[in-house]
């Protein structure tokens, strides 16, 4: 599989990827760290097929196996997570540093002969196996709530109305905290508002509340959308809609759209927690 097939996939994106001692190395977009398949048997002084065998026997259901049960009480779900090769070849499968400390930490002390993976143990995960990735590529984590902080000081809206953008702030630290990497590529306010509007004039509401404005919007400088602060004048509402706004977010654009808005943006199960974390349970059970 091609890497622009890997993409159009929705495979999870890579913010950092070395080979650093013949280990290959990186961390993915939304903080993870991580080893590949064959590094990760570099690191244990396997050989590689051992390693692919276990997943194997993993996506099979097969984990009665001593390694498998320590995998499966440190709540390890999947083995690796599929990636974009960077070379463009085969997709590569991208074993997280939890993953890695409990392969190392079995080839180190349960079973008997693997000196390299005693001494890599040592060396990497005694200290934390992801801050050692961290260092040796050279990451450094982000401040995930940077950006809506920013975009939240820059707008106000005026008495008696209120914008979509901030209306929604608490549900955004759900959708954050749920796994949402809110950046300019992750802007959900920009779609629960276009089909707010819709809905506005559908439901004709400004009969029941008033007429609807245009207000300023400002991104912050590292967002390519500045380039058209000044121009950007999105609707805000009266306060009055306000209880309207927050039924049909619950009633229709949570389990409706949300979903499709996200199926765009982020990995099935990384949708799933952040829904988990904005919906009702009851909708999302």
């Amino acid at each position: 599989m091609k890497q622009q097939d890997a993409v159009s996939m929705g495979l999870l994106k890579v913010a950092i990827q070395k080979t650093i001692d013949d280990v290959e190395m990186g961390v993915l977009e939304d903080g993870t760290a991580f080893v590949s398949g064959r590094s990760l048997a570099k690191l244990c002084g396997v050989a590689p097929s051992a390693i692919f065998a276990q997943a194997d026997n993993w996506n099979a259901g097969k984990r009665d196996g001593k390694l498998a049960k320590k995998l499966t009480e440190a709540g390890i779900k999947s083995l690796y997570v599929p990636i974009p090769n960077p070379t463009g070849g085969n997709i590569l499968h991208a074993y997280t540093a939890d993953v890695s400390t409990v392969f190392l930490d079995y080839y180190a002390f349960d079973a008997v002969g693997y000196p390299e993976a005693v001494r890599n143990y040592r060396a990497l995960v005694a200290h934390g196996l992801r801050e050692a990735i961290y260092a040796k590529v050279g990451y450094k984590p982000r401040d995930i709530w940077k950006h809506f902080h920013d975009r939240t000081r820059l707008n106000q809206v005026p008495i008696g109305y209120f914008s979509v953008f901030h209306e929604m702030s608490k549900w955004v630290v759900l959708a954050i905290q749920g796994g949402l990497i809110f950046d300019h590529r992750n802007i959900p306010d920009i779609s629960i508002g276009t089909t707010w509007s819709k809905e506005w004039k559908r439901e004709n509401y400004e009969e029941i509340h008033g007429k609807r404005r245009r207000h300023p919007h400002e991104y912050p400088p590292d967002y390519p959308q500045s380039a058209a602060n000044g121009a950007i004048d999105p609707w805000i509402y009266p306060l009055s809609a306000l209880g309207d706004f927050w039924i049909w977010m619950q009633q229709e654009y949570v389990p409706n759209c949300f979903p499709r808005y996200l199926g765009g943006k982020v990995d099935a199960a990384t949708a799933k927690k952040i829904l988990a974390a904005v919906a009702p349970k009851e909708l999302f059970p």
